[in-house]
This record gives structure tokens, C-alpha cells and sequence, in this order.
């Protein structure tokens, strides 16, 4: 059996750098495809919960909550809809991220914890549309906002360690988050002359987080 005591309830914060990718794609014929947004930036927040302990084996539950600023935006895509030329660049950004997962590890020595997790995800992720017209007489530019909460996934795997005696926990973790497919999937055809034919494939979102941290 480990010497050390893992068992119990603890609290601590976070800190890391996250990876977005949103693999949707825009195809204007004859066949020119752009899209897709990688997104990328910080994350830090806090987290809780609580350990369970049978020998060298440690089960627990935790949740988490971070403020994030994810931001990303794909190559321009260039259209044609009734004789208007549209210039449209989207854009992620990704604002808070939570989940509630379980652990399962083992103590290869008394003071280190491998482990491995998984379970829900929420994320608040802002889409933005920028579109610029441009017409025989006239050139306009929109920008469009929505913002929505997404349910998915979360599986990942970490180290902790006990660096500065038995109540403080030290950590670094890896987490893959799932959001499923988000946009819609469009198709344009027209007869009218000048017009080009458009269609757009919704992607999956995903993000990769890496980060460290500290628990009491």
C-alpha cells in the first residue's frame, strides 16, 4: 500500500494554451475550396473535486471552469449571388469552457499519480461573419455575431505530484474536447447568368488543451 494519503476533497487553479480546429469547408465551382479556422490561445480557470483511495489505486471526481480566449478566423471565400460579388470571412472565438468528468490513476511511487479522465464538456463559443458586397453602384459590409452554448466530450490524461509536502498537489494534464458538428450545411444553385454555384460542409470543433496547475 502507498504511504501517502491522495484520499479527500481538494480545490486549486489552472493555467494553459488551447488549440481550436473547426474542419468545415466552402466550395465554390469550378472547384475552388477554402475554409476551416484554427483557432488558438490561453486558458485559466479553476477547479475542484474529490479522491478516493484503495491502495495504489485512486478514483475521483472533478469539475472544472475556465475563462478562455480562443480566436481564429478562415481564409476569405469569395461568391457570386444574383450578380453581387460577396467577400465572407468567419471567425471562432472561444469564451468559457467547463466539465465534470471521472478519474481513474495509479501511484507508481507515494508521491506521484498517474491518471486518466473523461466525461462532459460545455463550451460558450462565439461565431462572427464578416461579408463585403460589391455591386455595379454599391459596396456594403456586414458583421454578424451568435453566440451558443455547446454540449460534448472530454477525455484526457495527466501527472500530479506532491511537491511541497502532503496537502499540496502539483499537475499537468492533457484534454481533447468533442463539440460535435456546428454549422449549417448550405448549397446555392441559380440559372442566372453570372451567378456560381456554392455549397458549404459543416465541421466538427475540436480543441486541445495542455495545462498546469495547482491543488490545496
Amino acid at each position: 500500500p502507498a504511504a501517502s494519503n491522495w484520499a479527500g476533497f481538494y480545490l486549486g487553479g489552472h493555467g494553459g494554451y488551447a488549440w481550436k480546429d473547426d474542419d468545415f469547408t466552402q466550395s465554390v465551382l469550378p472547384p475552388v475550396a477554402t475554409g476551416g479556422i484554427k483557432a488558438s490561445g490561453w486558458v485559466a480557470g479553476w477547479h475542484a473535486g474529490y479522491n478516493w483511495q484503495y491502495g495504489r489505486i485512486v478514483a475521483g471526481l472533478e469539475t472544472d471552469f475556465s475563462f478562455s480566449d480562443l480566436r481564429g478566423d478562415a481564409g476569405p471565400g469569395t461568391r457570386v449571388f444574383f450578380g453581387t460579388t460577396t467577400t465572407n470571412v468567419l471567425g471562432d472565438r472561444v469564451k468559457n469552457l467547463a466539465t465534470a468528468r471521472a478519474r481513474l490513476g495509479w501511484l507508481p511511487s507515494d508521491s506521484l499519480l498517474l491518471c486518466a479522465t473523461g466525461g462532459l464538456a460545455w463550451g460558450r463559443l462565439e461565431s462572427s461573419s464578416t461579408d463585403t458586397q460589391v455591386a455595379a453602384n454599391f459596396t456594403q459590409t456586414d458583421v454578424f455575431r451568435t453566440t451558443a452554448d455547446r454540449f460534448g466530450g472530454v477525455i484526457g490524461a495527466g501527472a500530479e505530484w506532491m511537491p511541497w509536502g502532503p496537502n499540496w498537489i502539483g499537475r499537468l494534464e492533457y484534454l481533447h474536447y468533442d463539440f460535435g458538428q456546428f454549422r449549417d450545411a448550405t448549397v446555392f444553385t441559380s440559372n442566372r447568368a453570372g451567378d456560381v454555384p456554392y455549397a458549404e460542409r459543416r465541421g466538427r470543433q475540436t480543441i486541445e488543451l495542455v495545462r498546469a496547475g495547482i491543488s490545496y
